[in-house]
Order: C-alpha cells, then structure tokens, then sequence
C-alpha cells in the first residue's frame, strides 16, 4: 500500500502536522481520495455511504487486491504471448536458413532443433526419437517444428515402435 501521509491533501492544500501517528478519524489533511490508509478502518465498515471517506473499507481492499490479481494474469498473458511470438519468429529463421543449403544439412539443422523439443518429452531416449524422426520429409520435419501437438503425435507413434521392436 502507499504511504500518503506525506502527501498534500486533496482538501486543505495541506499535510497533517502528526504525519504516520496521525489516528484522528476526521483528519483530511493528508488524504487523496482514491488512496487506502495503512491499517485504518472506517467506523462505519461497508455502511458507509460518505462520498469523500478517506479510510480503508473491506470492500474497496478486496476491489483493490482483484485489480492487482487481474494485472498480474495480463501482464503473464502478455508475457507469453511475446515469448511465443519471438519462438515462432526464430523457427522461421531458422527454416529460412536451412532452405538456403544443401539436404544432408539441412537434416542436420532441423535435427538441431528437432532434439531439444523431445528431450524435453522423453529425456533417456531423445536421440533415439529424433534419428527416427530424420528419416521423414524436410516438409513433415518443419511441421513437427511449428506444431507441437503434431510432434507429440510422432514421439508417441515412435515410442510404440521402439517398445513393439524390444518386446520381440
């Protein structure tokens, strides 16, 4: 919460001479409308009706603690949505480049990004998934790179064949 004791108030031009101490109910001196008096309480609690009321009521707290709430989810929202944004952007630079050189590169780069995304996944056997996955189109390949519940279909159609081939 801020400290508006040493603010001028909106009323008298003026701050209140007992500054953090002040406790007087009826001091406007120090006050901003709109601003919520550290630890004190209105007498009235909710009931009051008084328009230029200075002093915390529940309801404005709790008004107060849901604005901070919904901020906090936006600023994550925004957050992630600029995150994803620079990833799909790097993906596409990255397919730029391994558009420009020759085929057995350009597996050896969407390898490259290929490997993180499963090892993520399914850590012990990464390396494995992705050598089975080089074996696809350079067109599925960037596919899989772009969409990852199309990757997740993949990881799972491989583990199924690498535990069908060891239970033979």
């Amino acid at each position: 919460m801020m400290n508006i004791h040493n603010r001028q108030g909106a009323t008298r031009h003026k701050t209140c001479r007992d500054e953090n101490r002040c406790s007087n109910p009826i001091c406007h001196w120090h006050h901003t409308e709109g601003y919520l008096r550290e630890g004190i309480q209105c007498r009235d609690g909710d009931a009051c009706s008084n328009q230029t009321c200075h002093f915390n009521h529940p309801r404005d707290i709790s008004a107060y603690q849901r604005q901070l709430a919904q901020q906090s989810i936006i600023q994550q929202q925004q957050q992630m949505a600029y995150q994803q944004q620079m990833i799909n952007q790097y993906v596409a630079q990255q397919m730029q480049m391994a558009q420009d050189v020759n085929p057995a590169e350009k597996k050896r780069l969407i390898g490259e990004r290929l490997y993180p995304k499963i090892q993520v996944v399914e850590p012990r056997l990464a390396g494995k998934i992705t050598g089975m996955l080089l074996g696809m189109d350079n067109t599925n390949l960037f596919v899989l790179l772009k969409d990852d519940k199309a990757l997740m279909e993949k990881i799972n159609e491989a583990l199924t064949v690498l535990k069908d081939h060891q239970a033979k």
